[in-house]
């Protein structure tokens, strides 16, 4: 055999056994292992993705994590082991809290457990967009939240401030009320006892020339 022909023989055997032990060895990530290091990146993403969104979800408001379960499953955002493992975290803790829901939970679809790879590898770019997007949307929602919040404090205060001036108009117009009335009263009064007096005096007169008139006929008073 020729030595270029035993050089190129020698060179197959080598890329041979390199491809085979690329097809062989499986890159970890997380819980999981893969074959590919696109996989990897991806499931890398992803769980950097949902380590982020863990820091902000409020997990004291079962509804919010609804509204942000459905639109994963809705929108299709996750795609690796680590996002699938994270909706089956949220349904766990949406079942956990289901008397606070107002409606049903969603299933989670079966193709996360079963994604072919040719699919996965042509969806790498805008998988990456959308676990990006639901940061964004999750902010919406609690900024949203917020707003409503604000408002009804808001509104809350300005009808406060309005039952606090109205009770002060009422209490300021019965004091003036009050007020107004005391010296009518102190009138009336005083007129009162100027006819009692001017009563007293005509009786006193009347008596006066009614003995007057009984001693002029010699009628002897019974008192």
């Amino acid at each position: 055999m020729a030595e270029n022909d035993k050089k190129n023989l020698k060179e197959n055997i080598v890329g041979e056994a390199v491809d085979n032990y690329k097809n062989t060895v499986r890159i970890e990530q997380g819980f999981f292992s893969y074959k590919s290091s696109d996989e990897a990146k991806l499931a890398a993403s992803e769980a950097d993705a949902i380590s982020k969104l863990n820091g902000k979800i409020d997990y004291n408001r079962p509804q919010t994590v609804h509204i942000l379960y459905d639109k994963i499953i809705d929108q299709n955002m996750l795609h690796s082991p680590e996002g699938t493992t994270f909706l089956i975290e949220l349904r766990t803790y949406l079942e956990d809290n289901l008397s606070a829901l107002d409606h049903s939970i969603k299933g989670i679809p079966s193709e996360k457990f079963n994604d072919p790879d040719a699919e996965r590898q042509g969806k790498l770019k805008g998988k990456l967009i959308t676990v990006a997007d639901a940061e964004k949307r999750l902010d919406r929602i609690r900024n949203a939240r917020k707003r409503d919040a604000e408002n009804f404090r808001k509104s809350k205060l300005t009808r406060d401030i309005i039952i606090v001036f109205l009770a002060a108009c009422i209490l300021a117009m019965l004091v003036i009320s009050g007020l107004s009335d005391t010296p009518s009263i102190l009138n009336y009064e005083n007129e009162l006892q100027d006819k009692y007096a001017d009563w007293e005096t005509e009786l006193n007169e009347r008596e006066s020339a009614v003995r007057a008139k009984e001693k002029e006929l010699g009628i002897t008073s019974r008192e």
